[in-house]
């Protein structure tokens, strides 16, 4: 069946997050396979050097998940691939240094796409474990100091996404 028709099952669910991304979501699933998820919240900017903050963060994630079966009406659980896509807003940082230690500025906006693969690891009916890492491409907006003016850039590699966290879905 493409569409949800069965009793029981959730179409959409509320959720929080706490891990390298902190904050809000809401999934909607499209049918057994398909789901859309959205988030808000802040994202670590450094995993490596926790100095240098969090910045508010907004994505559209969009995912094939690998068993349709579920013991949940609010998640899947197993492995997933997908598309994300995000912004993040790093002049609105909550803490860190104002120029972090390096040969660029730190951008204003940072925009791209990450093809993703992850896994959801159940704990209970309405929480779970989830774990992910993707390659894409991130486009960088930054202020050039010396001419007064915004400057662009595309990320001269393909950065590496990764994702490691705990949900609460009600």
């Amino acid at each position: 069946m493409l569409l949800y028709p069965l009793k029981g099952h959730a179409q959409h669910s509320w959720g929080v997050h706490v891990g390298t991304i902190t904050g809000g979501s809401y999934l909607f699933h499209i049918n057994r396979a398909w789901a859309i998820e959205l988030h808000a919240g802040f994202e670590i900017n450094n995993l490596l050097a926790i100095n240098q903050g969090m910045s508010p963060t907004v994505s559209m994630f969009m995912k094939y998940n690998f068993f349709k079966d579920r013991r949940s009406p609010y998640y899947r659980e197993g492995g997933y691939v997908g598309i994300n896509f995000l912004s993040r807003f790093h002049k609105l940082r909550l803490w860190g240094d104002e120029t972090p230690k390096g040969i660029y500025p730190y951008p204003h906006l940072t925009t791209g796409f990450v093809p993703t693969l992850g896994w959801n690891f159940p704990l209970t009916e309405r929480s779970y474990i989830y774990t992910s890492l993707g390659f894409g491409y991130l486009y960088h907006t930054y202020w050039d100091e010396y001419l007064n003016r915004n400057a662009t850039a595309l990320g001269s590699a393909p950065p590496l996404l990764l994702n490691i966290g705990y949900s609460l879905r009600f």
